[in-house]
């Protein structure tokens, strides 16, 4: 299809980079969460901030980009909207054409360093074409985001050819969500004061039930489940059906749903392909197969896998399902549901993930579950932990057969994480 952004003459193009400035100035006057995340960015490189719709990824950038501004550097800053409407459809070629207009627009610019920024890069096919092109020829700093994983992994490690880093962005951490509603912790009285303790635990159980989600987090109590319906429903639009061009639109709400309602739970495609055949769901099992991958492209859920040096035992054992935020649960699970301790083993997974390590579950020879076998990417050192609300019973838990099968076995030592020893666990994936 001819598009008329094809045909743009470069005055053109020169509009668009400064309709795309008063868009990004619009931005930067709104009210925004500020988020204490530091982008790293180096010089021949491109950062890809990867993540779910709505987890903050936007916000960073343009907390970036202000930052730049206050140092007076408004003339070396390309940003692009790729959400923004007038823009799209747009190609590889438009896209260069555009970055060449910027540096056009601004001789001096050639001999200065400059920085780039596009929001929402999935939108352009081949992106990372015209961005090498510009990394490995200019001297710049470039920030993308985008929420699409294996797109973004695919061209960071294909067509940028080691110029590209990629950084996963999770909802907040409970520091950040404690930072970010103003909730002080006197650090030296945690482990002494009954009163401070006890109010730890009330803020972890309000953070457990809100989840980690940036807007959600300042939403009015009364407001937050319709807020995330419609999240939901955008999601589900643009990130599955429209972007991979999803015609059984029902059976992928119904399998969006199971997996939402049951983390922490053991899954395969096949018992899925069998539970949405019994709804009345026409639908073939290669389908699930593919819909499993493109819901976890899109960091709406994620399949841990079973701990083993056999790719083969991994692919034939089911996987283990945990989802972005505790939110989701929420607005679709039945009224009066209770499932707090699954909850709390889906957000220990997601510190895991924070904290940049590879997960996977662990059967013993025995029998025996092990939650968590956390794999440093860096190090590859490993640990194992296993969860619990009940500090009691897990205690009782990790004594058991379980423990000692997992030393003989792995060497690893058992470690128990339970709301009264969280803080603790949080803070040693940190070292």
């Amino acid at each position: 299809m001819y598009s008329f952004l094809m045909g743009r003459r470069e005055s053109e193009h020169s509009e668009m980079i400064r309709f795309s400035w008063v868009g990004l100035t619009e931005r930067l006057r709104s009210e925004r969460i500020l988020r204490n995340v530091s982008l790293q960015c180096q010089s021949k490189k491109a950062l890809a901030l990867i993540g779910l719709r709505r987890v903050g990824k936007s916000t960073l950038l343009l907390n970036h980009i202000e930052a730049l501004i206050k140092q007076g550097l408004e003339n070396n800053i390309l940003y692009l909207n790729l959400e923004d409407e007038r823009l799209l459809p747009m190609d590889n070629k438009v896209l260069g054409k555009l970055i060449d207009e910027f540096f056009k627009m601004s001789p001096q610019r050639h001999s200065q360093k400059n920085y780039l920024f596009f929001d929402e890069i999935q939108h352009v096919d081949g992106w990372a074409l015209p961005l090498r092109r510009i990394i490995e020829t200019r001297d710049c700093e470039m920030i993308v985001t985008g929420s699409s994983a294996k797109m973004l992994s695919r061209e960071i490690a294909g067509s940028l050819r080691g110029r590209g880093l990629g950084r996963e962005i999770f909802p907040f951490s409970f520091r950040e969500w404690r930072e970010l509603k103003g909730y002080v912790l006197d650090e030296d009285l945690r482990n002494t004061d009954q009163r401070v303790a006890d109010q730890i635990q009330q803020w972890f159980f309000e953070y457990l039930n809100e989840g980690g989600l940036p807007e959600i987090a300042m939403t009015a109590k009364s407001l937050k489940l319709d807020l995330m319906r419609n999240y939901l429903d955008v999601m589900l639009l643009r990130d599955l059906i429209e972007r991979h061009s999803i015609k059984n639109e029902s059976a992928l709400k119904g399998l969006v749903l199971q997996l939402l309602r049951n983390p922490g739970q053991l899954i395969s495609a096949n018992k899925l392909y069998l539970s949405l055949k019994s709804q009345g769901h026409s639908v073939s099992k290669d389908s699930v197969y593919d819909w499993l991958a493109f819901i976890e492209d899109a960091y709406l859920s994620f399949q841990c896998p079973l701990y083993s040096e056999s790719r083969r035992k991994q692919d034939s054992n089911p996987k283990k399902n945990y989802i972005i935020d505790a939110q989701f649960h929420h607005v679709v699970s039945f009224a009066g549901a209770e499932n707090t301790g699954h909850l709390f083993e889906n957000l220990v997974y997601l510190d895991l993930r924070r904290a940049g390590c590879e997960v996977f579950y662990y059967l013993t020879q025995e029998g025996g579950e092990v939650d968590f076998i956390a794999v440093n990417l860096r190090s590859k050192s490993r640990r194992a932990f296993q969860v619990s609300l009940d500090s009691a019973a897990q205690e009782e838990r990790v004594e058991q057969n379980t423990a000692r099968a997992l030393k003989r076995e792995l060497g690893l030592t058992l470690e128990p994480v339970s709301p009264g020893n969280y803080l603790d666990f949080v803070e040693s994936l940190e070292l």
